[in-house]
């Protein structure tokens, strides 16, 4: 497929909100005068620029770059799609409003084993989500995927030190990634944390205040955000609301304040679990106790 530097240009300048709005409804949710990526609250396009900004990271990129890290385009299909949003803002655009696909698999896991080491989580539960088949290693840049047991949901998480990078691809908007550490026995209730990472760290700090491997599911819904996957978990089983101890977290706290809660003390599950591991004598930061909020 041939790309001109004029597509390039006019892609770049194409007007990423709109495109958004009508391509990608359910990804996206209104704020303002902005749009927030549904799988990653921190992602924010204004509306009358171009581009993107996340907030987490400080990141920013033009509207060519949203669609590469946060839809899974390649850079071909990206130009061609934002080139006909700018010359034809009443067309529709060649990217599928429910694009899924995963990222190949590399032969290796060892990139993706030693990061999540370095993040805290035991060799022993790395290998169990690896034979299981909810977790690899992506073939391009070793990123760390985590899928569902359907294969229909994907968290996405870079590996390489000092750059962020994290994106989920899903099938519906309610998709969500779950691990159960015992799958014969009947779940008591599922733990609702908004990353993978962040879910495997809850039930990491749970096996380490129990001495026991708890019979819960732990799930991640990509952001927040995400009430579609809060209200599909919550019609099968009971749920623990288990976001973040930040703004969005408490937003989706009061949400679903019907559901009881529980908070890190740092900014997320993974932090807090970092923290106990450099602690010492350990244990030094608990988490919350179980509250009822309503």
């Amino acid at each position: 497929m041939y790309i001109s530097s004029a597509m390039i240009r006019s892609a770049r300048k194409a007007d990423l909100y709109a495109f958004l709005l009508r391509t990608h409804p359910d990804a996206v949710e209104r704020q303002g005068g902005s749009l927030r990526l549904c799988s990653n609250h921190s992602i924010s396009i204004r509306r009358g620029y171009t581009g993107y900004r996340d907030f987490a990271t400080g990141e920013t990129g033009n509207s060519i770059d949203f669609l590469i890290r946060c839809l899974g385009c390649t850079f071909p299909e990206a130009v061609t799609s934002l080139c006909g949003e700018s010359s034809a803002p009443g067309s529709r655009t060649s990217v599928p409003a429910n694009k899924f696909s995963l990222p190949p698999k590399a032969d290796s896991t060892s990139i993706v084993r030693s990061y999540l080491a370095g993040r805290g989580l035991p060799a022993e539960l790395v290998d169990t989500l690896i034979k299981r088949g909810l977790l690899y290693q992506s073939r391009v840049k070793n990123n760390a995927v985590f899928l569902s047991l359907k294969k229909d949901f994907a968290e996405i998480r870079g590996t390489i030190p000092g750059r962020v990078f994290h994106s989920a691809r899903k099938r519906s908007p309610d998709g969500f990634w779950g691990f159960r550490s015992r799958p014969d026995v009947k779940p008591a209730r599922a733990y609702i944390c908004e990353g993978a990472i962040d879910a495997l760290s809850l039930y990491t700090i749970h096996c380490m205040d129990s001495h026991d491997d708890p019979a819960h599911v732990y799930c991640a819904i990509a952001g927040a955000a995400n009430q579609k996957a809060i209200d599909r978990i919550s019609s099968f089983l009971p749920v623990v609301m288990a976001v973040d101890n930040d703004d969005a977290g408490a937003l989706c706290r009061q949400k679903n304040r019907k559901h009881p809660a529980v908070i890190p003390v740092e900014k997320d599950w993974n932090e807090d679990l970092v923290s106990r591991l450099r602690s010492t004598p350990p244990a030094v930061h608990e988490p919350r106790q179980l509250t009822m909020f309503g």
